[in-house]
C-alpha cells in the first residue's frame, strides 16, 4: 500500500479513448469521486440511460466499468481508487469475511479474489428504497426482485 507522498506523485488517470479522467477517494468521512468535464457528461449521459428504463429493471451504473478500458495489451486498466487511514485493510477484510459466508452457504467461491473498490449508481423503486431503510444487509435489496 502506498503512502499519501507516494500517491500524490502519480499521474492522473486518463482514459485515452475519451479523455475521461476521475478518481476515487475513500475516507473515513466517505467516498468521493472526482471527474473531469469529460468524465461528468459521461456519467451524466449514463445515468440519463438509467433513469429512462423502469425501476424494476434495477440498471445500474458501475464507475469503474463505465470508464475502464483496456490497453494496447489488452490489460483491463481501472479508475485508481486511494484509501486514507488504513480503510483498504477494512475493505479487504470485509471481502474475506463476505467469501467466508457465501463458503459456509455452500455457495462457490473458489477463485474469487478481491475486487477493487466499486461506486455503483441503481435506479430503483420507491419500495425498494423503503426496504433498504428498514434493513441493515445491504444485500437484501440489492439482488431483491422489487428494485
Amino acid at each position: 500500500m502506498m503512502d499519501d507522498t507516494t500517491t500524490n506523485t502519480q499521474k492522473a488517470f486518463v482514459n485515452p479513448e475519451n479523455g475521461t479522467s476521475l478518481i476515487t477517494n475513500i475516507s473515513a468521512y466517505g467516498a468521493m469521486v472526482y471527474l473531469n468535464k469529460k468524465a461528468l457528461k459521461k456519467l451524466i449521459s449514463a445515468l440519463e440511460r438509467i433513469s429512462e428504463a423502469a425501476p424494476e429493471e434495477c440498471y445500474e451504473v458501475h464507475i469503474n466499468q463505465e470508464f475502464s478500458y483496456f490497453d494496447d495489451n489488452e490489460e483491463l486498466i481501472i479508475p485508481p481508487v486511494k484509501y486514507e487511514s488504513g480503510l483498504e485493510d477494512v475493505f479487504h477484510k470485509l471481502f474475506e469475511q463476505d467469501m467466508l459466508e457465501e463458503k459456509a452457504k455452500g455457495e462457490n467461491v473458489e477463485g474469487a479474489s478481491k475486487p477493487p473498490f466499486q461506486v455503483t449508481l441503481m435506479h430503483v423503486s420507491d419500495k425498494a428504497l423503503s426496504e433498504e431503510a428498514q434493513t441493515n444487509n445491504s444485500k437484501t435489496v440489492r439482488w431483491a426482485a422489487s428494485c
